[in-house]
């Protein structure tokens, strides 16, 4: 799927992109790592989504932590998250 995006698709910028805080970072007492599925950029904002066939667990906080760590790496503000299924798509403006 990703790789259709990647190829198929003018927004998608980057597929399976790495992010991380540190622990002085994150303020936990480990560090905070994930992959962001795919990574768009449209209408001037960078949407970071996330595929999810069987949504578990709390998809807003993982994808709000995600788009904490772009931002702390790239210094960008205008994001949109978003995730998805065969079924609906979901989308929200994180609080940063």
């Amino acid at each position: 799927m990703e790789e259709f995006f990647l190829v198929n698709d003018s927004a998608t910028i980057a597929v399976e992109v790495p992010v991380y805080l540190t622990e002085r970072e994150s303020g936990y007492k480990k560090p905070l790592t994930g992959h962001i599925d795919l990574i768009q950029v449209r209408s001037n904002r960078i949407h970071i989504m996330d595929y999810k066939p069987d949504e578990s667990g709390n998809v807003v906080n993982q994808l709000t932590l995600y788009a904490k760590c772009l931002r702390k790496r790239t210094k960008l503000s205008n994001i949109t998250c978003a995730y998805f299924d065969e079924n609906g798509y979901f989308q929200f403006t994180p609080i940063l």
